[in-house]
């Protein structure tokens, strides 16, 4: 019976020290998600640190600052020319009022009501919808269901 008695003894040996390495396992995805932790939130305040400094001296930047702010104005730059491409592609303009993306055949601003002064020809209308229609409360025109405000004479709509 001796082979069986080390048989178990090798058993609850190997038992044990694959506990300790599944322990020791988790203590260490423990303490790496802890590391992960702690790095976003160095990562989150450096962001923080650039952002009020470039809001602050963006203007008049230190030599050593100067590539990088000019880096982030043609960024903006070119998000706001990529912005712009993505509203003249739909078809449409944006609010003066309140930012909104409007269709540029519409009069007013579908979401405050503002009226839309200067409407650059966009393009042509293409008579099919894909989004259901309602009538205006006020003026009887064709709108989006979702358009709070009417288009074409600016009458908040009801729900």
């Amino acid at each position: 019976m001796g082979i069986f008695d080390d048989v178990g003894k090798k058993i609850t040996t190997t038992g044990n020290s694959a506990l300790q390495k599944t322990k020791e396992m988790a203590e260490t995805m423990k303490i790496n998600s802890r590391i992960s932790s702690e790095q976003a939130g160095i990562d989150s305040a450096y962001r923080e640190i650039g952002r009020i400094y470039f809001e602050k001296f963006g203007d008049n930047p230190d030599g050593s600052m100067e590539q990088y702010i000019s880096s982030i104005r043609r960024a903006n730059e070119n998000i706001q020319a990529y912005r712009q491409n993505l509203i003249d592609i739909k078809g449409s303009v944006q609010c003066p009022s309140c930012g909104a993306e409007v269709d540029n055949r519409s009069k007013f601003c579908n979401v405050c009501g503002a009226e839309i002064v200067s409407r650059p020809t966009g393009r042509p209308e293409d008579g099919a919808s894909d989004t259901a229609m309602k009538t205006c409360v006020n003026c009887g025109a064709q709108m989006s269901a979702d358009n709070s405000f009417c288009t074409n004479c600016g009458t908040k709509q009801d729900g």
